[in-house]
């Protein structure tokens, strides 16, 4: 399966990266993006991997890391991300 980046996403991605480079060091943003970049392999392997969402059950979230979710929907051939989140 593929991983199809929305805009929506890609734009959360890149406010996240943004606000961890003033707060973190960029060691500590390697490390985020190693762990984004596993999850997304583990999401390939495993498209249901992640918990349905109550309010859209055709929607699915993955967490990241404890503060990070990743929103997405699954098609016949590709996973849709909706949006990362900070929480």
């Amino acid at each position: 399966m593929e991983i199809v980046w929305t805009n929506n996403a890609l734009n959360s991605l890149d406010k996240n990266i943004d606000y961890l480079k003033k707060k973190w060091s960029y060691k500590d943003i390697d490390n985020f993006l190693q762990i984004v970049d596993e999850k997304i392999t583990l999401l390939k392997q495993n498209p249901e991997i992640g918990t349905i969402c109550e309010f859209k059950p055709t929607l699915r979230r993955l967490v990241i890391t404890k503060h990070i979710t990743l929103f997405y929907e699954i098609d016949t051939n590709n996973i849709f991300t909706s949006i990362l989140v900070k929480l």
